[in-house]
């Protein structure tokens, strides 16, 4: 009897393990075909480290030291290594007798989906041979953080100029806390909050541990429930592709409908743009600030319906004013190909390998920095 009972139930566990097989293969096979912008499982044995976390008092996000982290999507699958501090970026001394660049931004800038050595401030260093420090991070990162990691981390190294990356898709956004509260509500993130020029330096969450993305639940997950999904994620397309279709409504949905940050933002926006970078050029000491827009894929054809966008006209305003050398990279990357989507990944809306050379070769051309530098520049 005890037999019969062993062998019915091992039946029933191997059919459930064979339909989760055929389950699995099957959504796999979905999301790689139809090229759906979700993460796919690697189905590795060791459970990873996730690539962004609450952990920095200072500024939020940032990445967990000398760890590393493999994402993958239907046309990437790439490894991340960060080094003693934090950075994607290869190790570097703090003290240094030659010309270093400071680089701040957000994911665009960190090389979603591209090896390390493809990235954009990867390839300025290496057909400048000035080292370029990469401080940048994806996981909801702004301007008014750009400030604060400049300020307390990146400015620690010496370096001789900084390169600010502004993405006005979601910066305006990520510095707004009203904006915050509905879709960061689970994050520790500063905001300035007040009016031009008097704001004070807020954070929501007020503890760092309280956020779901805190190092104690990034480390030990059980308890959060945001954490067991994403490692759920690295296990089952299954999973993935059901999440694609049960996503919550965003409760800011209806704000970015359509939205644009080089037409659609407001002087508020603005007002704390211009804070940030006022206090970076301040904290920059008498450096050279250069700040750099990022367009999206949609904004190249913003312009062709809605005409020339606003924003560049005001950041020039702007770059007068407070003593930075500014450059909008909209219109000389559409002047550099008839076919803009070949500059960004086929399932990601951020640059792919040409997209990054070819913003190694805009900033090449363009900044001064490199115009005045003595280095051996093709």
């Amino acid at each position: 009897m005890r037999q019969k009972w062993v062998a019915r139930t091992a039946i029933v566990l191997l059919s459930l393990l064979i339909s989760f097989v055929i389950v699995e293969v099957a959504a796999y096979a979905i999301i790689s075909r139809r090229n759906i912008s979700v993460q796919l499982p690697t189905y590795t044995p060791k459970l990873p480290v996730f690539w962004f976390s609450d952990i920095n008092a200072d500024f939020g996000v940032w990445h967990i030291p000398n760890t590393g982290f493999r994402y993958k999507k239907t046309c990437f699958d790439i490894e991340y290594q960060f080094n003693s501090v934090g950075a994607r970026d290869v190790e570097r001394p703090k003290v240094s007798d030659q010309p270093r660049v400071i680089v701040l931004g957000d994911s665009f800038v960190e090389g979603f989906g591209v090896d390390q050595d493809r990235i954009f401030t990867a390839q300025l260093e290496q057909m400048s041979a000035i080292p370029h420090l990469n401080f940048s991070t994806s996981g909801h990162f702004g301007p008014t953080q750009y400030y604060l990691l400049y300020d307390t981390l990146a400015k620690t190294f010496d370096h001789e100029a900084v390169i600010v990356a502004i993405f006005p898709y979601n910066d305006f956004h990520e510095d707004d806390l009203e904006y915050g509260k509905a879709a960061y509500w689970n994050r520790y993130r500063p905001y300035w909050v007040g009016t031009y020029p008097d704001y004070e330096l807020t954070y929501y969450l007020p503890e760092i541990e309280e956020s779901d993305y805190a190092l104690r639940k990034i480390l030990n997950p059980q308890g959060a429930a945001t954490l067991t999904q994403f490692y759920l994620s690295r296990y089952s397309a299954t999973f993935n592709l059901f999440l694609v279709f049960n996503q919550p409504p965003n409760p800011m949905g209806a704000r970015l409908a359509g939205y644009s940050g080089y037409y659609d933002f407001s002087q508020a926006d603005l007002d704390r743009l211009q804070y940030s970078l006022e206090k970076l050029v301040e904290s920059a000491d008498g450096r050279p600030v250069y700040v750099v827009t990022i367009p999206t894929r949609e904004d190249f054809g913003y312009l062709e319906t809605r005409g020339a966008p606003p924003l560049p006209g005001r950041l020039a305003q702007l770059s007068a004013q407070l003593g930075f050398e500014y450059l909008d990279l909209l219109e000389p990357m559409r002047a550099s190909t008839i076919n803009t989507n070949s500059l960004y990944l086929v399932c990601d809306g951020h640059w792919n390998d040409q997209g990054h050379r070819l913003v190694t070769e805009i900033l090449l051309d363009n900044l001064t920095w490199y115009k005045a530098a003595d280095a051996d520049l093709p």
